[in-house]
């Protein structure tokens, strides 16, 4: 009876657990990697694109994300994305070129005009964002400590 239940245990786990994938894109030259949790299992409606400074404030950011998603209950129909900023990326004309390029990528994966857009950015992260109908919120003043509160709709 005991390996019954840990069977279906097992199986419940990963049929409804989070997917982790780690994919990039070339930037200038430069492989970029970002991660994608999803939670699309029916459809998607909502992308949740966080982007944030390569800084030790930052560097929990993904981590503390992934753990207070993992804790909530009926997450579908959502991709929450993660984009480090590198390093050697510190003016802010470059990181604008980053964020449309990175968003140029993404729409060649998933149709953005479709989706509900929530952005997540650092207090380091200053470009200027263009108001379409689909974003539905920006947040400008994510951590490490405060990520959990910017990943739900409410």
């Amino acid at each position: 009876m005991k390996k019954i239940y840990l069977l279906t245990l097992l199986v419940s786990t990963s049929i409804f657990s989070q997917v982790k994938e780690i994919k990039s894109f070339d930037f200038k030259g430069k492989k970029i990697e970002y991660t994608i949790i999803d939670y699309s299992k029916y459809s998607v409606a909502q992308l949740f694109i966080t982007i944030y400074n390569d800084t030790a404030e930052n560097a929990s950011v993904e981590e503390n994300a992934i753990n207070c998603l993992s804790d909530k209950k009926n997450l579908y129909h959502t991709f929450y994305y993660f984009l480090k900023i590198p390093t050697g990326i510190t003016d802010e004309t470059e990181k604008t070129e980053l964020y449309a390029g990175f968003l140029n990528h993404l729409s060649m994966e998933q149709d953005m005009q479709k989706h509900n857009l929530f952005l997540n950015f650092d207090a380091d992260y200053t470009i200027t964002h263009p108001m379409t109908d689909n974003i539905k919120r920006i947040i400008t003043a994510i951590n490490s400590n405060t990520i959990c509160d910017y990943l739900s709709i409410r």
